[in-house]
């Protein structure tokens, strides 16, 4: 059930659940969320199995019945924009932009935003790019989904950057244990030095991962790993399951995108992702 909910689009999707598994609804939402949700349509007598529908949340300030033309352009643009603001209010300075390449010989859609949620709102990405190459949407599709879907195009790519400021505020958010923490990334490898509290224990923390791209996940390497100045390397590496949960990263299905590279360097951390070009049967 898990790997289905990873595969969108989710719309008009049913989930049959009998008893035992009920428990698997909160987190199935909270995967949904907030652009899907729930709906029961049935359940037996008893109470023993339930049925659900899973449909879009569309929010009112959508226009999801403006005319959208079948060449992309401005009103694409608009339209397109409208969603990102819509699922990532937090997100700054989006740009949607297109034109022709004289340089590739070909019409250029261009996504650009900053601080944009990213993996369920897990990971915040300093800055993300997208190019799209000679796009032709699907207007049905598009508006089915409110999300623009493509019948051809040349090829994908989506880059996503990560600095140590964004990471250093995200993990302030997220965990108030801890008090201070600094991301450093040059030559393959991060060093994170953390301070924190655990009760009346206080924690320091200094450690070097380098990220592996592995096939189905991104797997986070521990290097070196110092807790209050003891080396506890050795112990790390004695887990079968690394301590540190690996990335799920590997798509984006939205644009049908997958990873293909990962590089840290130069004080970033950097995810290619592409997608292959698309021709219409």
């Amino acid at each position: 059930m898990k790997g289905m909910l990873f595969q969108e689009p989710y719309t008009n999707f049913y989930v049959l659940l009998y008893r035992p598994r009920y428990g698997d609804l909160v987190p199935m939402r909270e995967i949904l969320s907030p652009e899907y949700r729930m709906d029961k349509i049935f359940h037996s007598t008893g109470d023993n199995f339930r049925f659900y529908k899973i449909v879009p949340v569309l929010s009112e300030l959508l226009n999801t019945t403006q005319k959208l033309p079948k060449e992309w352009g401005k009103e694409w643009e608009a339209w397109w924009f409208d969603i990102l603001v819509w699922k990532w209010p937090e997100a700054k300075n989006i740009e949607i932009t297109s034109g022709w390449n004289e340089t590739a010989r070909q019409f250029e859609v261009t996504l650009v935003a900053e601080q944009v949620p990213f993996n369920e709102k897990n990971l915040v990405i300093s800055k993300m790019q997208i190019s799209i190459k000679s796009p032709k949407p699907s207007i049905t599709l598009s508006q089915f989904y409110n999300w623009p879907v493509f019948q051809e195009h040349e090829g994908i790519s989506m880059q996503l950057l990560i600095n140590g400021e964004t990471m250093e505020k995200s993990i302030l958010e997220r965990f108030k244990q801890v008090k201070k923490i600094q991301f450093r990334t040059d030559q393959s490898l991060t060093n994170i030095h953390a301070f924190g509290q655990v009760g009346a224990t206080s924690l320091e923390i200094y450690t070097d991962v380098h990220l592996k791209l592995e096939q189905d996940l991104v797997r986070v390497d521990i290097q070196r790993f110092l807790l209050n100045n003891w080396d506890l390397t050795w112990f790390t590496n004695l887990f079968k399951n690394h301590p540190i949960p690996p990335l799920k990263i590997n798509t984006f299905p939205s644009l049908d995108l997958r990873l293909n590279n990962v590089i840290q360097q130069e004080g970033l951390i950097v995810f290619d992702y592409v997608s292959p070009s698309r021709k219409s049967q």
